[in-house]
């Protein structure tokens, strides 16, 4: 039956499809009683317009599955029921990434990290709970995940061929159902089964897990691989070395892929803790190793600055002590200027006492600068010399001033003349 966009099943209205499955059609819905969007899963029927009954009787029980299973890891069950025109339907939450498929044709081979994040987390902490309330999956491959958004986990999906613990399987008999290159060997044949179902779906999330780490597509008695058909040929450590993988996580796998059951972990949550443990190894070990390749670099970079530095440092100490004698020359040159310019002032006798005060307060000026000088260059020394030198020659000349100055008040003295008061004032002279 086809069903078209507008169409109602059951209380949701249909806005497209978003894939189909061996037993039905996925739809994009949206509840008329929530306004929710969901994926609603319809069972395909023949072409007789009737469900063929073992597929109904299937059907029937991925719903009571699906309702029983309350786990985070698993896509969520929202309703289930009958619908007059188009039949049986089972409503689930809308998960709008891709399936692993996809993603993994979008994106390549996977890091390691994300493997364990995003794919076996999920897995098989949700494989867990599911065997925790006697429900086994027995379809696990990419299809069968889809991504939560764009970065999110991938949750497992479609209990379509799910079994119970407490009753058979709803198959025909001699039928085996499933994805070939995922099925393990016991269920192929039948003597190999010495455990229990949970066993079943450790080697399936191995095979499923080994595809991802590796990149290499399994084969089975249908789809043969050259390289591994877990289900046909035994895969040993020996074997996943040869693949890329890492001693750890060889072991670990390699375990979980055995023929004998009862060498696989006894649970997915003991299989998730050992492979964690090994991935986890595995990128703590390279992380160390690539941060102490980065220090390596950062340490011989740092050494190289170092070292120009230095070779940069010895010229600039070098041009600092030159300008330094450089100016204490021009201060010299200027200091002599100034002398000089004192000295060629000095015959004016009249200005001998002012002009010798001066030099003597600027020579004693000088004397300290001489002095100050000295201290940071040894050549000033000669210079300190020169200037007490200057200091003497003006010294004796004040002295020679002063006694100028006093023979020429004695011979004024002497020369001074009196004029009676009377004839200035009658303005005659005799």
């Amino acid at each position: 039956m086809k069903v078209l966009s507008g169409q109602q099943i059951g209380p949701y209205k249909i806005k497209g499809i978003l894939g189909t499955g061996g037993m039905g059609l996925v739809y994009e819905a949206v509840s008329i009683n929530s306004g929710n969007v969901v994926a609603l899963r319809v069972l395909k029927k023949t072409d007789t317009n009737f469900a063929d009954k073992d597929a109904e009787l299937r059907f029937n029980d991925e719903a009571t599955a699906s309702k029983k299973v309350k786990s985070q890891w698993t896509v969520k069950y929202i309703d289930s029921g009958v619908d007059s025109t188009a039949g049986h339907y089972i409503a689930y939450e809308l998960l709008s990434g891709p399936s692993l498929v996809d993603f993994v044709k979008s994106n390549g081979t996977i890091p390691r990290g994300q493997v364990l994040k995003l794919i076996a987390k999920p897995l098989l902490l949700g494989l867990e709970d599911m065997h925790s309330q006697g429900i086994y999956h027995r379809d696990i491959k990419p299809d069968n995940m889809i991504q939560v958004d764009d970065k999110g986990i991938f949750k497992l999906c479609d209990l379509g061929i799910a079994s119970f613990s407490n009753r058979a399987a709803k198959t025909k008999t001699g039928m085996i159902v499933g994805t070939p290159q995922y099925i393990a060997p016991e269920r192929f044949s039948p003597d190999l089964a010495t455990g229990s179902e949970a066993g079943t779906d450790i080697f399936s999330a191995a095979v499923l897990l080994t595809h991802l780490l590796t990149n290499e597509e399994p084969g089975s008695i249908l789809h043969k691989n050259k390289k591994w058909s877990p289900s046909l040929t035994e895969v040993t450590k020996q074997d996943l070395m040869t693949m890329g993988l890492t001693p750890q996580v060889s072991q670990v796998l390699s375990k979980a892929l055995s023929f004998d059951m009862s060498l696989r972990p006894s649970s997915c949550l003991k299989f998730f803790t050992e492979l964690e443990e090994a991935i986890s190894g595995i990128i703590e070990k390279t992380a160390a190793t690539q941060l102490s390749s980065s220090k390596l670099i950062q340490k011989k970079v740092k050494s190289d600055s170092q070292k120009k530095h230095e070779t940069v440092r010895k010229p600039s100490k070098y041009s600092t002590q030159t300008k330094k004698i450089f100016l204490t020359i021009i201060v010299i040159c200027g200091i002599i200027l100034l002398l000089w310019f004192v000295r060629s002032k000095s015959p004016a006798n009249s200005q001998h006492q002012s002009i010798g005060r001066e030099s003597v307060s600027k020579n004693s000026t000088l004397l300290k600068l001489a002095q100050s000088c000295d201290k940071a260059l040894p050549p000033l020394s000669a210079f300190r010399q020169f200037i007490k030198e200057e200091d003497s020659l003006f010294t004796k000349t004040m002295g020679k001033t002063k006694q100028i100055q006093s023979k020429l008040k004695r011979c004024k003295g002497s020369f001074q003349v009196k004029v009676p008061q009377d004839n200035i004032n009658g303005g005659h002279y005799h």
